[in-house]
């Protein structure tokens, strides 16, 4: 489950850098990266992923919300938003993508592990589409 491959799309290069650091140090070993849409489209056409961690505010002509809809669509992706914005408004927004879990900033490195464990587990259980 901890090879199990995850794009992790995240503008900010400090939150890049502590989800790497933290996530690799908990065991995980599949992990791709990219700061904006473009980049994210391009890791997951070369790579299929099981889980996208993707921040809701990204830089670029396409934010997280409309990246989380087209993978949703083509791919089936499940989504796991982050933000630092927890206000009720953009939870909403967000919800009516259909992801699989919604985790604020500053991150809980923890609480995110955890998140992503139970997450690959139902995929693996075949819950999550």
């Amino acid at each position: 489950m901890l090879s199990s491959p995850i794009l992790i799309v995240e503008d900010d290069h400090i939150s890049q850098l502590v989800l790497r650091t933290y996530l690799t140090r908990s065991g995980f070993t599949n992990l791709h990266f990219a700061t904006n849409a473009d980049e994210a489209l391009l890791v997951l056409a070369e790579h299929p992923v099981a889980l996208l961690l993707l921040d809701v505010f990204i830089d670029g002509s396409v934010n997280g919300l409309d990246l989380a809809e087209m993978v949703k669509e083509k791919y089936g992706t499940p989504i796991i938003f982050t933000t630092a914005n927890s206000d009720r408004i953009t939870y909403e927004k967000a919800q009516k993508v259909g992801p699989a879990d919604f985790i604020t900033k500053p991150y809980d490195i923890e609480e995110v592990t955890q998140i992503i464990v139970r997450i690959l587990g139902e995929i693996k259980g075949g819950e999550v589409k």
